[in-house]
């Protein structure tokens, strides 16, 4: 998992040509919160028309974003959705979180993504005067993403560390289960040929 924050500021960069062409300057996710659909970017053109890289061209996250594709920036005006998703102005960083029961649990600090966009959780701090650690908040205990606040179903959250390790956990859990294959198989491009298929 990665923070959205940290996306802030990187170079875009071109499976295609190998050319820098913006910088991201903002995250726009989808009205569930549960997924990236693009990553606004610097102004461009005669009018500094707003511009973004759509989520799904993207296919590697690093120092670089990088792209595919030979014109992988798009004019928001021109796709309808996300203009309609970055007129609304939602932000999620900095939103108040409100349990369903009206406890209040904290302020988001960030989004923990996956590499797909995929939208794993949020960070939630307590404010600058808090001593306590981010707590975290999985994603599908989040009920409403709204103008003024976000909704959870949650009211005790564990930290972003002890998320994380259990995250880390699960991931080799379900490594460790996989059945090795046989001994005898090998494998011949992306097939696996089996004892029967001997030459």
């Amino acid at each position: 998992m990665r923070k959205a924050t940290d996306l802030i500021g990187r170079r875009v960069i071109t499976q295609t040509t190998g050319e820098i062409i913006a910088t991201i300057r903002d995250l726009v996710f989808d009205p569930q919160g549960r997924n990236v659909v693009a990553a606004l970017v610097d102004g461009g053109g005669l009018f500094g028309e707003q511009r973004a890289v759509l989520w799904s061209s993207v296919i590697g996250i690093g120092d670089m974003i990088v792209v595919r594709g030979e014109q992988p920036i798009v004019s928001i005006k021109e796709q309808p959705d996300l203009d309609e998703l970055v007129s609304q102005g939602i932000s999620v960083v900095g939103a108040p979180v409100v349990s369903e029961s009206g406890q209040r649990l904290g302020i988001v600090s960030d989004v923990l993504i996956s590499a797909a966009g995929e939208v794993i959780g949020f960070e939630i701090g307590m404010g600058w005067l808090s001593f306590s650690k981010n707590k975290f908040l999985p994603a599908s205990q989040v009920t409403t993403i709204g103008r003024d606040a976000i909704i959870a179903s949650a009211t005790e959250l564990m930290t972003v560390d002890e998320a994380r390790r259990e995250r880390e956990s699960v991931l080799a859990e379900s490594l460790g289960s996989q059945e090795a294959p046989p001994l005898r198989e090998r494998a011949v491009g992306m097939e696996t040929v089996g004892e029967e298929e001997r030459v």
